[in-house]
C-alpha cells in the first residue's frame, strides 16, 4: 500500500488548526471578561440570564465551533452597541462598556470569516504574498495560475495591511516585465486605493 502525504495540505491544516486554537481562546478570554462586566454591573442572577440568552455561558462556549463563536463575538458587539445607545453617558459603566467594545472590536478586527473558516488577516495576508512569489517565479503564467493570482492580490487588497499591500504591488511591477498579463492585474487593482496606498 502507497500512502502519499501532501506535505502543503499538512501544512495548511497545521495553520489553520493554529489559528483556530490562537482564536478560540482569545476570543474566550475576551467573552470571559465581558461575562464578569455583566456581572459587575446587573447583578448575578441578571447577568446570569443575561449570559445565557447571548449563549457565552462557560458550556456554551466549550461546544462552539469557532464559526459560531466568531458570529457569536460579533452579535456580542452588536448588542453592546445597542446597549450602550439606551446608557446614560454619565454613569461609570458606560466607559467600562465603551472601553469593552473597543477592545472586542480590536481583537476581532485581525479576524475574518473567509469561505466557512476562522482566518487571521495578517498571517492569511503573508501566506497570499509568498504563494503570489511563488507563481510569478514560474517561466509562464497559465490562465489557472493568473486567476489564483487574481484572487490572491484581491484578498491582498482586501486583508493585507499596509505594508503588505506595498510589498505586493513592488512584487506586480517588479515582475510584470516578465509576464505582460501582470500588467493587467495591477493596472485592474491600481484603481482600488486601498491596494496601492
Amino acid at each position: 500500500m502507497d500512502v502519499r502525504i501532501d506535505r502543503e495540505f499538512i501544512i495548511e491544516m497545521v495553520d489553520v488548526g493554529f489559528v483556530m486554537l490562537v482564536f478560540s481562546y482569545t476570543i474566550t478570554e475576551v467573552l470571559n471578561q465581558y461575562k464578569a462586566l455583566l456581572r459587575k454591573g446587573l447583578g448575578r442572577a441578571e447577568a446570569n440570564e443575561r449570559i445565557k440568552q447571548l449563549g457565552i455561558t462557560r458550556y456554551q462556549l466549550q461546544n462552539l465551533s469557532t464559526v459560531d463563536l466568531y458570529k457569536t463575538a460579533n452579535n456580542i458587539v452588536d448588542e453592546i452597541n445597542k446597549s450602550l445607545l439606551n446608557f446614560e453617558k454619565r454613569e461609570g459603566a458606560y466607559f467600562g462598556l465603551s472601553n469593552f467594545l473597543d477592545y472586542l472590536q480590536t481583537t476581532l478586527a485581525d479576524f475574518a470569516l473567509e469561505n466557512g473558516e476562522v482566518i487571521h488577516k495578517t498571517r492569511s495576508a503573508s501566506k497570499a504574498i509568498v504563494d503570489i512569489i511563488q507563481w510569478v517565479s514560474f517561466d509562464a503564467i497559465t490562465y489557472d495560475i493568473r486567476a489564483k493570482i487574481t484572487d490572491a492580490v484581491d484578498f491582498v487588497a482586501r486583508c493585507g495591511t499596509k505594508k503588505q499591500r506595498q510589498q505586493l504591488k513592488e512584487i506586480l511591477e517588479k515582475k510584470a516585465p516578465d509576464h505582460p498579463c501582470l500588467y493587467q492585474i495591477a493596472k485592474e487593482y491600481r484603481q482600488r486605493p486601498r491596494i496601492f496606498s
